[in-house]
């Protein structure tokens, strides 16, 4: 919650005292703090500390003990690690780290998620878009930005509707493209409402 309010610090925190007793925690828990560790420090703009952070929510995960992982953290899931880790490093593109290791991580993420996770897959379609059109790739983008504009059609989400907006934002940049100009115009259609 306070990740999604923008309060990164208290995000960081938070996950940082969830890992005091880590020894009574399962890999998957550890794996899904990390990561959530991860995504505070990008956002807080800590390049080294991010990459250490996903380098050990990477080794929690492939560490699985399905004996005791609980079922109520199953829906953290290979795709969902992605995806989770993938933000976290996209984030670090606005400090100038490499964007290939997030869009790899955001495309696994989206080609994953299963038909019940819409709403992740599209989250993961928008990211992955908007690091296309922010990096250099907006032809790509525009490409990716719009499965996730007719995706996010059926879905009822503030939160997708303010990821559609932020790729449009980004897409400003590159509104001379016929593809991209395109999808402009299908996210201010799809964001009216």
């Amino acid at each position: 919650q306070a990740w999604w309010l923008g309060d990164y610090d208290e995000s960081l925190t938070i996950a940082d005292s969830a890992l005091v007793r880590a020894d009574r925690l399962t890999p998957r828990h550890r794996a899904m703090l990390h990561a959530a560790r991860a995504r505070a420090l990008a956002r807080l703009g800590r390049v080294q500390e991010t990459l250490a952070a996903v380098g050990v929510a990477d080794e929690e995960f492939h560490r699985p003990d399905p004996a005791t992982d609980s079922t109520h953290l199953r829906w953290y899931n290979a795709a969902e690690h992605a995806a989770e880790t993938g933000h976290a490093l996209a984030d670090l593109a606005a400090h100038g780290h490499s964007a290939d290791a997030a869009a790899a991580r955001l495309g696994t993420a989206v080609a994953d998620f299963g038909d019940g996770y819409a709403r992740s897959r599209a989250f993961g379609q928008i990211r992955l878009a908007t690091l296309a059109m922010s990096t250099g790739d907006p032809r790509r983008a525009a490409e990716i930005g719009g499965q996730a504009t007719a995706a996010a059609a059926a879905i009822r989400s503030r939160r997708i509707t303010d990821e559609l907006r932020g790729l449009g934002r980004a897409a400003t940049a590159h509104a001379g493209i016929p593809e991209v100009a395109e999808l402009r115009h299908r996210i201010a259609a799809a964001t009216a409402t």
